[in-house]
C-alpha cells in the first residue's frame, strides 16, 4: 500500500471554487478511468471498493513505454469483503484479467491467492506479474499476454535458477520488471542449493543475473572501500527497453551509516553519508530507506532518483532540516527550497514522486511552500495540484471532482506524455469520493506554453 501526501492545508479543498490563472498553470483535463463503486470490467457484480478514505482501491499504476497499455493492481468485491485483482488492457478500456480465487492456468488444480502490485507492463501488452498460488511452493513470476489472454509461468519456487546451476528459487519471487523483447526481471530471495546464505539474494532479467547479494561489488562507493551487496530493496529495481542497463535500490555489507545505495549499471550514484556527485555543496545524503522513494528507469536508460539530504546538511536553499534533492542522469535538478518552476515564488518542501520517460520528460511531485501538493512537468509547467479539477462524469469538463491526496510514486509517464496516476478526489462540498485511477495526455511542451501564455485558466481550489 503506498503512502499518502496530503496538504496540510487539505480541509481547505472545501472552500468554493475559484478560477486561477499562471503563467506556468498548464491547463489540461485529468479523466477518471474507474473509481470506487464503479463496476469492475470482465467481472459481473463486482466493483472497486475500499474500507475507508485512506485506505486503497488502486496501487502504483504502470504504462507500457508507448503510453498503449496500463496494469495496476486493484481491490474489488464488497465493503466488506476486497479481493487483489489485476486490472490491465488498452487505455479507455481494459478487465479485470486476474482476480484471489481464480484458477491458476499456469499451476494444475490450483486457485491465486496473491497478486503482486509491483508489476510492468511492456510495449506489445505483456504484463510481468507475481502470483502466488495453492498449493505445495506456490509462489511464481508468471506473464500475462493481453492480447491472448494468455497467463504463463516464467519461473516457480522451487525450480531451477537458470544462471546458477545447482540452486532453485526460494519462497520470495516478486517485483517483477519486463523488457520491450518480453525477457522478465525479478527479485529472488532464500534461494537453495549451492548459494551461501550470503549470496541467495539476487534480481535477475531473462537469464542473467544483474545483481547479487555478497557478489555484487558496484564502483563509486565511499573511497577506499569496496564493499559487496547485501539486501535489494523491495519494488525499487527498473531496467530499460532492452534489459542491458538498470536502477536499483539497497544496502552494502558493513555500516549502517553508509549501507543505503541506489545503482546504475553497476555503479553508485547516490550513498547515504556521501556528497552527490553533482552537488556543488557537498552535502551528505541521508538515509535512503527513511525516504521510501523508488527510483525509475525509462526504456531509453534515462533514470530519476530522489531523496533527502542529512539532517543540517549546510548550505540547502531552505531551511528544512532533511532538505529533499532529485537527481535525473546524474544531474542534481532540484531541491528543497528551490522554485517548482521559473520564476515562481513557490518552493519545495518536500519530494514525493518522481519519473521520467524515454523521449527526456520528466515529472515531479510534492507539497511546496504553499502548503498543498503540486505535480510539476519538466520543471517549467505546473499540470495539476491539490484542488485542481478532474472529469468525473465523462464530459470533458473537470468541474465536478477535485484533487485531494497523491499518493508516494503513484505516478507513470509514458513516452506519448499520457500520465496515469491513483489519487483521492473530494466533490464540490467537499464530501470525500475515494481514490480514483486517473489519466490525461501532457501536451508537447510547446503546446504547454501556449497555453499557459495565453491565459487560460485552470480550475482549482482557493486554499
Amino acid at each position: 500500500m503506498s503512502s499518502r501526501f496530503t496538504s496540510a492545508l487539505v480541509s481547505s479543498v472545501c472552500a468554493a471554487v475559484a478560477a486561477t490563472t499562471s503563467s506556468s498553470f498548464a491547463q489540461i483535463t485529468p479523466t477518471v478511468l474507474f473509481g470506487p463503486g464503479d463496476a469492475v470490467p470482465g467481472r459481473p457484480g463486482l466493483t472497486f471498493g475500499q474500507f475507508g478514505f485512506n485506505d486503497t482501491t488502486f496501487n502504483r499504476p504502470f504504462l507500457s513505454p508507448n503510453g498503449q497499455f496500463y496494469a495496476v493492481e486493484t481491490f474489488v468485491g464488497t465493503d466488506s469483503s476486497l479481493n487483489e485483482g489485476l486490472l490491465a488492457g488498452p487505455i479507455g478500456g481494459g478487465t479485470l484479467v486476474l482476480r484471489d480465487g481464480d484458477a491458476a492456468a499456469f499451476n494444475s488444480g490450483q486457485t491465486i491467492t496473491s497478486i503482486g502490485g509491483d508489476l510492468r507492463v511492456n510495449s506489445s501488452g505483456v504484463v510481468a506479474v507475481a502470483l502466488d498460488t495453492t498449493g505445495d511452493q506456490p509462489n511464481f513470476v508468471t506473464t500475462y499476454d493481453l492480447n491472448t489472454n494468455a497467463n504463463v509461468a516464467v519461473v516457480r519456487e522451487g525450480g531451477p535458477v537458470g544462471p546458477v546451476p545447482g540452486e532453485s528459487y526460494g519462497v520470495t519471487l516478486n517485483f517483477t520488471t519486463i523488457t520491450e523483447g518480453g525477457d522478465v526481471g525479478f527479485f529472488s530471495n532464500l534461494s537453495t542449493g549451492v548459494l551461501p546464505s550470503s549470496q541467495d539474494t539476487f534480481y535477475q532479467v531473462g537469464n542473467r543475473l544483474i545483481a547479487q547479494s555478497g557478489v555484487t561489488q558496484p564502483t563509486g562507493q565511499v573511497p577506499g572501500e569496496n564493499r559487496f551487496l547485501q539486501n535489494l530493496d523491495f519494488g525499487a529495481t527498473s531496467i530499460n527497453g532492452d534489459g542491458s542497463r538498470y536502477i536499483l535500490q539497497g544496502d552494502l555489507e558493513g555500516s549502517s551509516g553508509s549501507d543505503d545505495v541506489i545503482i546504475v549499471d553497476g555503479r553508485v550514484v547516490a550513498q547515504q553519508g556521501q556528497a552527490l556527485a553533482s552537488d556543488p555543496l557537498s552535502r551528505l545524503v541521508g538515509d535512503l530507506n527513511s525516504t521510501r522513494s523508488e527510483p525509475f528507469m525509462a526504456a531509453s536508460g534515462d533514470w530519476i532518483a530522489y531523496g533527502q539530504f542529512q539532517t543540517g546538511a549546510p548550505g540547502s536553499a531552505s531551511t528544512s532540516s532533511d532538505p529533499y534533492w532529485v537527481v535525473l542522469n546524474d544531474t542534481l535538478i532540484t531541491e528543497t527550497g528551490d522554485a517548482i518552476v521559473g520564476g515562481s515564488t513557490e518552493t519545495w518542501s518536500t519530494i514525493f514522486a518522481a519519473t521520467v520517460n524515454g523521449v527526456g520528460d520528466y515529472l515531479l511531485a510534492g507539497v511546496t511552500s504553499e502548503g498543498d501538493a503540486a505535480i510539476v512537468f519538466n520543471g517549467t509547467e505546473i499540470l495539476f495540484r491539490t484542488g485542481s479539477g478532474v472529469d468525473i462524469t465523462g464530459d470533458g469538463v473537470a468541474d465536478d471532482a477535485f484533487f485531494s491526496t497523491f499518493g508516494t510514486d503513484d505516478f507513470a509517464l509514458a513516452d506519448n506524455r499520457r500520465l496515469l496516476l491513483s489519487a483521492y478526489l473530494v466533490d464540490g462540498a467537499g464530501v470525500e469520493l475515494g481514490e480514483h485511477l486517473i489519466t490525461v495526455v501532457v501536451p508537447a511542451p510547446a503546446s504547454l506554453s501556449l497555453l499557459a501564455a495565453s491565459g487560460l485558466v485552470a480550475m482549482r481550489r482557493r486554499r
